[in-house]
């Protein structure tokens, strides 16, 4: 298929994707707090670790890791934040930059591995499904960011790259999310086999050389990760407890086969009583799940037809898109997703992180003539992120700076959580809409920004970060 150079009479999905980021960096400057799901939780450690350096006998009751976690790197940027900003301040400076570093990358990705006639809509499909992704808005700063140092690393591994930068990446992207640096070893290892057997030559020794120098730079990481996951091991205080799991064999397959509906731009935004803010114009929710289910379509068709023609695509010159390492690392993460349990060591869902690195890797695997996807995936795009900005606008214009530090609570009474169904649970905890998905309790942890306006340095929510424990009668 010949792909025109300007498909559209003017470039409306450039327009529009940056218009979109400016509207939300609004929403969020003008917002009373940075209402994003776990981030008010994020902010408090954070701030608990900016205070470990200036008044660490304030937050004494807090105990750091003594050993590498994941869920550090961007913690600790925030962190840094902290002591030069008022608290608030600094979650939504935050914020700022890490929509500007999305907006860069994104721009810069489309230009390189998109056709001319569809870098556009690839912009306006990445900033809706990546930079605003669900993660987003739940809050997910660590994952975010670990996915955007994996995306700057997708970014240039088509090109020659010394060995200590590829460890660096490691590094930095197992410090930042332990998802995005198994996506990151898993390109590694396949970028080294493929060295290995393009060896020209018939010894053995040769080719078992190049496959071990090919996988040095995974040695820090892997290093990082096993001390980590021994001092879990170790840690029994440390253990999380998921509030539930997979009841049967039929609901963990229908759960794997709706998630990707998520990836969708559209985000049902829930008010403090636990109603949607479009609980009285239902039709607005419609459309917007409509639009989701129509991406998700559009992006696995896209996504099957690329990843069939790269597994079967012969090997290609230089300067042709053919990549087996990075062929062979989709069809793993496919099948990781596929595979992957509920839970594990406390995180929620870990296949659910695999989707947004797959669609990395395919962009620059995809032929020119796949792109019509994504110039139909666009429309649906952009109506649910549209949606999603004025939902999340009614919010913040309907709460006022009275309402800062309010504890919000969207879970019923505990003796009405069923015990393992995810179906069920979300049915419990979304007792309050009459929308049963798509929903984003952005307002929860709120008491946090209470505590840090008040100084009130109390109680722990997450023990996954770099604090992993609050004892309340510390001296």
């Amino acid at each position: 298929m010949k792909i025109t150079a300007n498909p559209w009479p003017w470039p409306w999905p450039w327009a529009l994707g940056g218009l979109c980021l400016l509207l939300m960096a609004c929403l969020i400057l003008t917002a009373p707090a940075p209402w994003f799901h776990d981030f008010a939780e994020w902010l408090f450690q954070a701030r608990m670790i900016g205070l470990k350096l200036t008044d660490p006998h304030s937050v004494a009751a807090y105990e750091l890791a003594s050993y590498p976690v994941p869920n550090s790197l961007a913690i600790l940027l925030l962190a840094a934040l902290t002591l030069f900003l008022p608290p608030l301040i600094a979650g939504k400076v935050y914020l700022l930059l890490q929509l500007t570093a999305w907006a860069w990358l994104l721009a810069s990705y489309a230009r390189r591995f998109a056709p001319p006639g569809s870098r556009g809509s690839v912009f306006l499909v990445s900033i809706a499904i990546v930079a605003l992704s669900s993660f987003f808005w739940y809050g997910f700063i660590s994952y975010q960011f670990g996915l955007w140092l994996l995306f700057l690393f997708l970014y240039q591994c088509n090109r020659p790259c010394p060995p200590w930068v590829t460890a660096a990446f490691g590094i930095a992207l197992f410090l930042s999310h332990a998802m995005t640096a198994l996506v990151w070893g898993l390109i590694v290892v396949g970028q080294a086999i493929d060295k290995a057997r393009d060896c020209d030559t018939a010894f053995a020794a040769s080719k078992d050389s190049r496959l071990v120098s090919g996988c040095l730079p995974l040695l820090p990481a892997v290093g990082l990760a096993s001390w980590y996951l021994a001092a879990r091991l170790f840690d029994n205080d440390h253990a999380t407890t998921l509030d539930a799991g997979m009841s049967g064999l039929f609901e963990a397959m229908l759960y794997k086969a709706g998630y990707p509906l998520m990836l969708g731009s559209f985000r049902n935004i829930l008010q403090a009583n636990g109603a949607g803010v479009f609980e009285d114009w239902p039709v607005f929710y419609l459309v917007g799940a409509g639009a989701n289910a129509l991406l998700a379509l559009l992006l696995a068709c896209w996504a099957i037809s690329v990843l069939w023609k790269a597994l079967r695509r012969k090997k290609s010159p230089p300067d042709e898109r053919g990549n087996p390492a990075l062929a062979w690392a989709a069809l793993a993460l496919t099948t990781l997703y596929l595979i992957a349990p509920y839970g594990f060591l406390g995180l929620l869902n870990p296949a659910g992180r695999l989707l947004l690195p797959l669609i990395g890797i395919m962009l620059i695997l995809a032929p020119a003539s796949s792109f019509h996807w994504w110039r139909w995936a666009a429309w649906p795009a952009a109506l649910g992120l549209i949606l999603s900005l004025a939902g999340y606008g009614a919010l913040v214009t309907t709460t006022t700076e009275t309402d800062i530090g309010a504890s919000v609570s969207f879970r019923p009474a505990t003796g009405q959580l069923p015990d393992r169904s995810v179906f069920a649970f979300n049915q419990a905890l979304y007792a309050g809409t009459r929308f049963p998905y798509f929903n984003y309790r952005v307002l929860v942890h709120g008491q946090r920004f209470g505590q840090l306006l008040a100084g009130d340095y109390s109680g722990l929510g997450f023990r996954t970060g770099p604090i992993v424990r609050y004892r309340a009668h510390s001296d």
